[in-house]
């Protein structure tokens, strides 16, 4: 994507107008799919609102770092590496409302990128176990026998235990995946070593 018509875009969402399309040249299929939950789930937001850190948190920004480092180490363009947050500003519709972005039809882009898609990204948090849209998006995955990389970063011994069991329920079904649990201070090198697990199954 051009920098330019990115920040000219986000500044256009950012003051709450439609993003239209930049142009009409057809879309690249998607190879990459990321699948994550907007929030941190109940018992992590509790903890920020105790803390004073506020209600509007969206666990978005370490996802757009993963995205760059597959896009630039498996040579891959925008189009081809799908978060929901950033594609959507390209479609007609598209607004930022309270931090969030918005568009009506956001199900039929993401619906369309993962039937494309190579390889399933899953960022695996409180907010991801509580959210109906992340297990359909889960399970068409696994009836479609779609590679997966599933990644937490939490804290949490109920999500540790969540990996484990999705890794063993994925090898049951023959799926290929990657599993990987990181922390702030080893996030840089994990985000290689994620991209390198994804050109594997490119």
């Amino acid at each position: 994507m051009d920098q330019k018509w990115f920040s000219a875009r986000w500044s256009q969402v950012m003051n709450g107008q439609s993003v239209l399309e930049p142009s009409n040249d057809p879309r690249l299929p998607a190879k990459v799919c990321m699948s994550y939950a907007s929030s941190f789930g109940r018992a992590q937001m509790q903890q920020f609102i105790n803390s004073g850190m506020g209600t509007n948190v969206v666990s978005v920004g370490s996802l757009r770092g993963i995205r760059l480092t597959i896009m630039k180490d498996c040579g891959l363009r925008d189009d081809e590496v799908y978060l929901d947050c950033d594609n959507l500003l390209k479609e007609r519709g598209t607004k930022l409302v309270d931090g969030k972005v918005l568009n009506d039809r956001w199900d039929h882009f993401y619906q369309k990128a993962q039937r494309e898609c190579r390889v399933m990204f899953v960022m695996l948090t409180e907010g991801y176990r509580e959210s109906q849209w992340c297990e359909r998006e889960l399970n068409f995955a696994v009836s479609n026998r779609i590679p997966m990389i599933v990644v937490t970063y939490d804290h949490s011994p109920r999500l540790h235990q969540d990996l484990s069991q999705l890794g063993a329920m994925l090898a049951r079904h023959q799926i290929p995946h990657k599993l990987f649990y990181w922390t702030m201070d080893d996030c840089d090198e994990r985000m290689d070593e994620i991209a390198a697990a994804v050109r594997t199954f490119l």
